[in-house]
């Protein structure tokens, strides 16, 4: 027991400040070869039982001993692994002996390895900090957000939702309007209460409203300075976001598909050099839809 405690003295002063997976390694190395010793010792009877069982508690409380200094010598960084590796050593070597302490080495030393493994660069790796952890975490789809779960589509809400839901819904619509809300829109103007549908036409002409007045104004600014591109490029914007909005049928998203496909091939030839066309040959709105500014 005596020389069990003076080789764990010397090694641990030897062992301060060594690498991270150099201390761990030695220290399981060195109780390993102790355990084994002892147990070849009480294997060809040169050791009785109760000796046997006297020196392997003996060298255990050593272990623990000598690693709880150790530990409490480390730097604040290190305090939490050293602990866990002398728990470790401690805990297997008491149940099984020198397979205790194989089965604790196979424990620690592939972590240690992993831990500090050198990256790329060839430094030592890198801590990622709490927007790159977050950003990761997000790539693989890991991070849901607080009540995420009762938050139903608004396509739902429209048709299973309460009166109250779905007026909120049409709400929002109105107010954060996209392409991918045009089926909930479209939807809502078939619900069996007519206060929906009511509300719901209400959305539905203020956005067709919002886009065709758009048109309006992109036109008269085109009409009023016909040698400038950009009039006639922001024209063919409008004219394709309101055949995209959702809120038309195939036949006019056509029509308007047209009107913006000819508008930014003008701003095209104006940029070019080519010779401007003749107002005369306006694309007439569709039958039926007067442009605010025409």
């Amino acid at each position: 027991m005596s020389a069990a405690v003076l080789t764990l003295g010397p090694m641990r002063a030897a062992f301060e400040g060594a690498p991270t997976a150099g201390w761990r390694l030695w220290f399981v190395l060195v109780l390993l070869c102790l355990q084994v010793e002892l147990f070849l010792g009480f294997a060809t009877d040169r050791i009785g039982p109760s000796s046997y069982i006297g020196l392997h508690l003996g060298l255990c409380a050593a272990t623990a001993l000598a690693g709880s200094s150790w530990a409490a010598l480390s730097a604040a960084p290190d305090l939490a692994d050293r602990i866990v590796t002398i728990i470790q050593l401690v805990v297997w070597t008491a149940l099984a002996g020198p397979f205790g302490t194989v089965v604790a080495a196979a424990l620690l030393v592939p972590r240690t390895i992993a831990s500090d493994q050198p990256d790329v660069a060839g430094g030592p790796r890198a801590a990622l900090s709490r927007i790159e952890l977050l950003h990761h975490a997000l790539l693989d789809r890991r991070v849901h957000l607080d009540q995420g779960q009762p938050i139903r589509p608004l396509f739902d809400v429209i048709i299973d939702g309460t009166q109250i839901e779905k007026f909120d819904a049409l709400r929002l619509i109105s107010k954060r309007y996209i392409p991918a809300m045009a089926p909930a829109l479209k939807r809502a103007l078939e619900d069996k209460d007519a206060s929906v549908r009511v509300l719901a036409a209400t959305v539905m002409a203020q956005q067709h409203n919002a886009c065709t007045k758009r048109i309006g104004d992109c036109q008269a600014m085109a009409k009023a300075n016909p040698d400038a591109p950009n009039g006639w490029r922001n024209l063919g914007k409008a004219h394709l976001d309101y055949a995209l909005s959702g809120l038309l049928e195939g036949s006019r998203a056509e029509t308007e598909c047209g009107h913006a496909r000819g508008h930014l091939a003008r701003a095209e030839r104006i940029e070019s050099g080519g010779r401007l066309a003749d107002l005369s040959g306006w694309p007439t709105p569709p039958q039926g839809v007067s442009y605010h500014g025409s």
